[in-house]
């Protein structure tokens, strides 16, 4: 069950500027952001928990705001591959 988080998964890779440590930091930083989520919620504060479920896809919206622009994805994403026949 993803719950959703293709979306943040898809975050995560532009983010992580489709580089392997870039998409290892990015995973770490919105995995901090679902825990802190938890945090909050078990407080016991008198915010509705929804407010607290919405929180990971907030700091993913604000992250993609920030970052989305300035990301360039891979010249070769979307073409087809074609195996070399060097047989």
């Amino acid at each position: 069950m993803t719950s959703g988080r293709g979306f943040i998964a898809l975050a995560i890779v532009i983010f992580g500027r489709w580089r392997a440590g870039g998409i290892i930091g990015a995973a770490l930083f919105f995995g901090a952001a679902t825990a802190l989520q938890f945090r909050l919620q078990a407080r016991g504060s008198q915010i509705p928990y929804p407010v607290f479920l919405m929180f990971p896809y907030l700091v993913t919206l604000a992250v993609l705001t920030l970052v989305g622009g300035r990301a360039s994805a891979p010249a070769d994403l979307g073409r087809p591959y074609r195996r070399d026949s060097g047989d």
